[in-house]
């Protein structure tokens, strides 16, 4: 499965359609907030949250500097995805 189209709704929600042909809006701000890498956390700046790209099927932020995977967006997070389109 790859991540075909992302939207930055508000706040850290992304709006994301799967390969698989499900739309889904994903809450990243558990994720973001609970990270104690530096290198992540640094995305609660929602000035660079909301650059978010695709990149082979994968979310991306900052030419790769953070990398979130389709499965991991549809399946680790599923808590934090709030509703399905």
């Amino acid at each position: 499965m790859k991540i075909l189209k992302v939207k930055y709704l508000n706040e850290y929600k992304l709006e994301v359609a799967f390969s698989n042909g499900e739309t889904k809006i994903a809450d990243f701000e558990v994720f973001l907030t609970k990270s104690k890498s530096k290198s992540i956390s640094k995305f609660l700046d929602k000035s660079k949250f909301k650059l978010v790209e695709i990149d082979t099927g994968f979310l991306t932020w900052n030419n790769g500097e953070m990398e979130i995977s389709a499965y991991s967006v549809f399946h680790l997070y599923s808590k934090n995805i709030v509703e399905a389109l």
